[in-house]
């Protein structure tokens, strides 16, 4: 079992008695909204920031940040693609959408060493755990 299964598969989680019950396809489309936000974010707020880190007069690494916005729009899209399966009920859909926020928290690491705002690191990992969470414990509709 690969690193990015035992994520997806969040046995440490006990889906049966989840401290909120939430369906499976109302927390897609909130991913759905979020990823597209974050997309936005990322081209209006982030791109800048990649520049800036670029300009030799910030702390900031400009090849390190260039290299985490790129994967971290990677990320984002694989966010975006899980998020739309599981307003579809998709069960590979949360499978998707649980690799993609894993794998973007090790991305949004490099992108924030890149601009030198490990402050921003911290509130990204808060709410990507919350995220994680209502995905995992997320119930289909075969489930209720």
């Amino acid at each position: 079992m690969t690193f990015l299964n035992a994520i997806a598969d969040a046995s440490f989680i006990d889906r049966r008695r989840p401290l909120v019950r939430i369906s499976g396809r109302v927390i897609g489309w909130v991913v759905v909204v979020l990823s597209v936000l974050l997309l936005i974010a990322l081209f209006a707020a982030g791109l800048p920031s990649v520049l800036v880190a670029g300009s030799g007069g910030h702390g900031g690494n400009f090849a390190v940040a260039i290299a985490g916005w790129a994967l971290l729009i990677v990320a984002q899209l694989g966010m975006l693609v899980g998020a739309w399966q599981m307003t579809r009920g998709l069960e590979r859909g949360r499978r998707t959408l649980l690799q993609a926020l894993a794998v973007s928290v090790v991305f949004s690491l490099i992108y924030n060493l890149g601009v030198a705002n490990l402050g921003q690191f911290v509130l990204q990992l808060v709410v990507r755990t919350i995220l994680y969470y209502l995905v995992a414990v997320s119930s289909e509709r075969s489930e209720i």
